[in-house]
């Protein structure tokens, strides 16, 4: 998703627009709800040089005031997350965390349940954004998902929140056996600093 913020000319939001777009992003061909996400991503970002990374978005967009709140955006992507399609809720989960949208934050925690490992993904890049300490336990519930994609997302988003309550359970994770698994517990613990992770991080030496 995120390799979809390009450079763009910087247009006019309208609701007429957005209603439009979100309606394209719910299509059940592909090939249209892509290219609807990338002109919402033209839409709703001033021009702008390509980022592929939550990281780099995030370093960018605190450089900048890009908040959308207030934008007939919103509305409809709030919709889209509770609502849409697969792909649709996919991308509102990752846009509405990165624009740092509070009234987002529980709608988005509600999709670590979601039926789709994609969406699941998308919600805890999402929380990474938002970095609000109240999806921390949502979050280490996700550190047991079935798909790795999803637990290695939100190991990500623990370490960026930097709470050492998830510590325990990123501890387990790391103890899991699964070599995937150990690394991206490694980095969450190390993002947070806590000392009880220094024995792990030198028996990974």
């Amino acid at each position: 998703m995120l390799s979809h913020i390009v450079s763009a000319k910087k247009m006019k939001v309208t609701q007429e627009s957005i209603s439009k777009l979100v309606a394209d992003l719910n299509s059940d061909d592909r090939d249209v709800a892509e290219a609807a996400s990338m002109r919402l991503d033209k839409l709703l970002y001033p021009r702008y040089p390509t980022v592929t990374t939550p990281g780099e978005l995030n370093r960018v967009m605190e450089d900048h005031d890009l908040s959308l709140r207030g934008s007939p955006a919103l509305e409809p992507l709030l919709k889209t997350l509770r609502e849409g399609t697969d792909f649709a809720r996919e991308y509102a989960a990752t846009v509405l965390g990165a624009i740092k949208e509070p009234r987002a934050l529980r709608p988005i925690i509600e999709r670590l349940r979601d039926d789709c490992a994609k969406v699941r993904y998308s919600a805890t890049q999402g929380l990474w954004f938002l970095r609000n300490a109240e999806a921390v336990e949502p979050l280490v519930d996700s550190l047991q998902d079935s798909e790795s994609l999803v637990r290695h997302g939100a190991a990500s988003a623990l370490g960026f929140i930097g709470s050492e309550q998830a510590v325990p359970a990123l501890t387990n994770l790391y103890q899991s056996g699964d070599r995937d698994d150990m690394v991206a517990a490694l980095y969450a613990l190390g993002d947070i600093g806590d000392s009880r992770s220094l024995p792990l991080a030198r028996e990974a030496l």
